[in-house]
């Protein structure tokens, strides 16, 4: 089987030295947009819950259940999304999550209650499910060599640029002009990509195979399901996800009761993190990522539980709390990059099944955070979730290191380019 291309993947011409992107210079920057606003949408309401709850006269805990939620559907949907995505085509898959973000970011600015909040959020989960991972296939293929691993890492660095630029801007529009405002213009941003993202994909490729029946849709995971350390890697980032995620829906609600923090200055507190999350993604496509990669995640996530677990759980300064975040968000940037190169070197199965599936561990690995997190909260203090976050961040390392791939695993993983 050494050789063979993944079931829903494209063979991919190694040779060539040209890049197959006849849209030109647009593709990068539309594919690294698309990634910014998906995930800023996915966590723009963390830094806004304290104004939300005093609008809607609704308890923090009780609105931290909506992540959780869109995250649930977001996995749901995933499972469908990435085989669909394959076989049916990129381009179709990534324009609809994009609407879908504009849609819910839209009418979660509308609404006046808890229950429209919660279905207009509900919206956005197939833009949570589809645009990160498929945005991610889509730079692969359609570049080679040292472009093709430029491509990805611009692609990837969307998503810490959320974080950087996003949150900030976020919150100081939320500060000026009220949280509507914000998600509003959130809303017009990814309505205002979709034309674009249009013109740098390009005319729609056609299907790969016709006929995408629920029973192909789901035999796309056959090889998925059949490869252990494969599998391992997909659990263990569901539970680094829910680690790290029952700290962060509750960060903005954590720095405003507990150190009387101002909305703009919560936004801050994000920021710094993401610097960290995106020196740690080129960290790792360094000579660091050159290291063996299983050591570098398990003692990543180790490091992130311990961090976390110090912020939330230890009488230390706000300032020190917000280092100790820097050093999370450097750890989650190692672990992150690590485990995408792990599943596109040894997953047998398609690119967008696998990567897809990863995300939908991501999305319901968030979703049991903030639920497990909102629990702890209405029983206890913000203690519980930083020692909730210390187990399951070392849980998620030592499933991978008690999983290592075998020879005879990496000898039937097709050869594939390997993205930094």
């Amino acid at each position: 089987m050494s050789g063979a291309t993944p079931a829903g993947s494209r063979p991919r011409d190694h040779s060539a030295p040209e890049d197959r992107n006849p849209a030109g210079t647009w593709l990068v920057p539309v594919l690294t947009l698309s990634t910014f606003v998906t995930m800023l949408q996915a966590m723009a309401l963390g830094p806004l819950l304290p104004d939300i709850s005093e609008d809607l006269d609704t308890s923090v805990s009780l609105l931290g259940q909506i992540p959780a939620a869109t995250m649930f559907l977001a996995a749901l949907i995933g499972f469908v999304a990435g085989p669909l995505a394959d076989r049916l085509g990129h381009h179709r898959a990534l324009l609809g999550g994009l609407v879908a973000v504009a849609v819910s970011s839209a009418c979660m600015a509308l609404a006046p209650q808890f229950a429209l909040l919660l279905a207009a959020a509900l919206i956005g989960s197939l833009g949570r499910a589809v645009v990160q991972p498929v945005a991610v296939v889509i730079a692969g293929d359609r570049f080679n060599g040292d472009r093709q691993r430029r491509a990805v890492s611009w692609v990837m660095a969307g998503v810490t640029g959320a974080v950087i630029a996003g949150v900030p801007a976020l919150t100081t529009v939320a500060e000026a002009f009220g949280w509507r405002a914000a998600l509003a213009g959130l809303a017009g941003l990814s309505a205002a990509l979709v034309p674009f993202v249009r013109l740098g994909l390009g005319s729609a490729e056609p299907p790969s195979a016709p006929g995408a029946t629920l029973t192909r849709v789901f035999s796309a995971y056959h090889p998925l399901l059949a490869h252990r350390p494969t599998l391992a890697l997909i659990i263990a980032t569901l539970l680094g996800s829910a680690g790290i995620w029952v700290m962060a829906t509750y960060l903005g609600a954590f720095y405003d009761e507990q150190h009387g923090y101002t909305t703009r200055q919560i936004g801050w507190v994000y920021f710094v993190p993401g610097v960290t999350l995106f020196l740690g993604s080129l960290a790792a496509g360094s000579r660091i990522g050159a290291l063996p990669l299983r050591p570098i995640f398990v003692i990543a996530r180790v490091v992130t539980g311990l961090a976390i677990a110090g912020v939330l759980a230890l009488p230390i300064p706000a300032i020190m709390g917000v280092g100790l975040l820097a050093v999370q968000g450097l750890s989650t940037g190692l672990s992150g990059v690590a485990v995408v190169l792990l599943l596109m070197r040894e997953s047998p199965a398609g690119h967008a099944t696998t990567l897809t599936l990863n995300t939908a561990a991501l999305s319901l690995g968030t979703g049991l955070g903030s639920t497990l997190g909102g629990l702890l909260l209405s029983i206890g203090d913000f203690e519980l979730l930083g020692l909730a976050a210390l187990l399951l961040s070392v849980a998620s390392g030592a499933l991978v290191w008690a999983v290592p791939v075998r020879a005879e695993h990496m000898s039937r993983v097709p050869s594939i380019s390997r993205p930094t």
